[in-house]
């Protein structure tokens, strides 16, 4: 299991019980079968033409089941739809549908791409303002967190986080275009991206800490390692996570075995 999986879960099947359990409670309800067949109805609607604008090709099942109106019959050409459609579901795509009629406002009208650019362009400058600190070079960053004090260990760690921060957003924002595209985007989403964002930090700074070349091996300065691997780990947060999963369940199953 991923970070990924851990953190949110928009597989086909999950959302097909989703629908299948609130179109269900809803038919049990007071609200009636025409009310039901009614949402159903308009998330139809809603996937069909964002398949027309998107060039995707609904079944032609589909338009069978439609002839009569009635719950099984609406209900198996909803699936049928959103099946095709996938990951985008109807919920996703009535999100990104309410920000595009909006003024763009720094490069992009979805809040949460904009606030992401803006961490981007926050992290590219904190990284030029701690280098440009004379306490920012090879000697200090080859000391590490535990050989280093004071203000020259704080500036090299803000140092090194930024360019964390600048890896995570990088592998953020190439998703967030992805999820934009596709229309799966949701507002649940904004949880998931920040969090990607601190476990990038930290995985870029994990990975600065523990792995260190040899500068006359590599023929590179010890700072440019360090930088590499904080760019590295926070773009690769997820590889860095299930390393270290496989490692801590190894640990348990030697223990389990003592």
């Amino acid at each position: 299991m991923n970070l990924s999986s851990i953190i949110r879960n928009k597989s086909g099947y999950s959302n097909s019980l989703k629908r299948r359990e609130k179109f269900t409670n809803l038919k049990l309800t007071e609200e009636g079968e025409n009310s039901v067949l009614d949402r159903i109805h308009d998330d139809m609607v809603l996937l069909i033409t964002h398949a027309s604008n998107s060039g995707k090709v609904i079944p032609p099942q589909v338009g069978d089941l439609l002839k009569e109106r009635n719950f099984d019959n609406y209900f198996k050409a909803h699936e049928i739809i959103c099946k095709a459609m996938e990951p985008a579901t109807p919920e996703t795509i009535k999100y990104l549908k309410k920000f595009k009629r909006k003024r763009t406002i720094f490069f992009s009208n979805i809040p949460l791409v904009r606030n992401f650019i803006l961490v981007a362009l926050l992290a590219i400058g904190s990284l030029i303002i701690s280098g440009l600190s004379s306490e920012v070079n090879e000697e200090t960053l080859s000391k590490g967190i535990l050989n280093n004090h004071g203000i020259s260990l704080l500036k090299n760690l803000i140092f090194l986080c930024s360019a964390s921060a600048i890896g995570a957003v990088f592998f953020i924002l190439s998703r967030l275009t992805k999820d934009v595209k596709q229309a799966s985007l949701s507002v649940n989403d904004s949880t998931y991206y920040w969090a990607m964002l601190i476990m990038g930090m930290l995985s870029g700074l994990i990975m600065s800490e523990v792995i260190v070349l040899n500068q006359e091996i590599e023929n590179q300065s010890v700072e440019m390692n360090r930088l590499l691997f904080a760019l590295l780990g926070g773009f690769s947060s997820e590889t860095v996570f299930s390393i270290m999963q496989g490692i801590m369940a190894k640990i348990r199953a030697v223990t389990a075995g003592d």
